[in-house]
């Protein structure tokens, strides 16, 4: 006979509580899931009520689960072959507290480490960071300093094969090709001279000019898998000609007016951009090129599209007063006025 062996009890579940105000911090949202794109890493952040968070790299290879915690991290990017991860560290809340009664920025870093080795690199004060499509490149965008007055900031160019660096100032802002390895680039230099669009050879640090003039460049885009490019260009008021910088706005003073400029085949040639003129393109009168949105290109390159506002009537029609004649509006009084559709000539 078998001997008879104690039947091991049942655990008693524990007892339900109320929850308290104490708790309430303690709740998580999870947030930000991003996979490698050999599927052997995931990131994932999490946000407490409380305001603490924290992101979770983990290591998915061999069927078995490696990871890596960071407090008060975000914005986790895998590059495309996989050796890299690169994310945005700031700091506590309680940091951040301190130094917006100080009146102080609260900048982030960019911590950059290797995915299955101990190699991690932390870069100071950088705003957004991007890898390019191969893994091998990543920018490193700054913040303008204190004194910049209208200028861009620093920006890194990091070759991880070679591990080299290139620094160019003055970037407003940059967008890496999707079908090559070029980096476009819109400076910003805070005087009447030396803004302009440039493209960066990342394997050679070749740096090409496209444009330059007194005008200011926004919305990059290159179109998907080419190296055609289209940006923004801002309209100047006639008064540039003699050196004092005036941007013609609309109606409503916000929006500045602009010209869309495009290349095609940027990676094998520097020829003239194509330039979007609304005076040649049939727009009317009462509308304008804004900013929002940016250029966007359709799939095949054929096609430019932009967005387009409308300019508020003068406050005389509205109030049902009769409006002064085209030719006697002082100039002064009616100016005012971040990607990919048929190519504009």
């Amino acid at each position: 006979d078998e001997p008879n062996l104690p039947t091991p009890e049942a655990p008693v579940p524990a007892e339900p509580r109320l929850l308290e105000p104490a708790d309430y911090g303690k709740f998580e949202a999870l947030r930000g899931g991003t996979l490698s794109e050999n599927g052997h890493w995931f990131a994932y952040e999490i946000n407490r009520v409380d305001k603490t968070r924290e992101l979770h790299i983990l290591s998915l290879a061999d069927d078995t689960i490696e990871e890596l915690t960071i407090p008060w991290a975000n914005c986790a990017t895998f590059s495309a072959d996989g050796a890299w991860v690169a994310w945005s560290s700031s700091v506590s809340e309680a940091d951040a507290k301190r130094l917006r009664e100080k009146k102080e920025p609260i900048r982030s870093d960019c911590v950059l480490r290797g995915l299955g080795n101990d190699d991690q690199r932390e870069f100071v004060g950088v705003a957004q960071f991007s890898f390019d499509e191969t893994g091998r490149f990543l920018a490193l965008h700054g913040y303008p300093a204190k004194d910049a007055d209208g200028k861009g900031a620093d920006l890194r160019l990091l070759d991880l094969e070679r591990d080299s660096e290139l620094t160019l100032g003055n970037v407003d802002s940059f967008s890496w090709c999707e079908g090559a390895p070029l980096l476009a680039i819109a400076m910003k230099t805070g005087s009447d001279a030396g803004n302009g669009v440039q493209v960066v050879e990342a394997e050679t640090n070749r740096v090409r000019n496209l444009d330059a003039s007194k005008s200011e460049y926004s919305g990059l885009r290159w179109r998907e898998d080419s190296s055609d490019l289209a940006v923004l260009r801002s309209v100047l008021g006639e008064e540039e000609e003699d050196g004092d910088k005036d941007e013609r706005k609309g109606e409503d003073e916000e929006e500045t007016e602009y010209v869309a400029l495009a290349w095609i085949d940027v990676e094998n040639s520097s020829g003239a951009p194509r330039v979007l003129d609304p005076t040649a393109a049939g727009i009317e009168d009462d509308m304008f090129v804004s900013g929002s949105g940016g250029p966007r290109w359709s799939k095949d390159g054929s096609r430019i599209s932009v967005g387009l506002k409308q300019r508020k009537e003068d406050a005389g029609d509205e109030e049902g007063e009769e409006p002064e004649a085209p030719d006697e509006v002082d100039e002064e009084e009616t100016r005012g006025c971040p990607r990919r559709g048929q190519r504009p000539e």
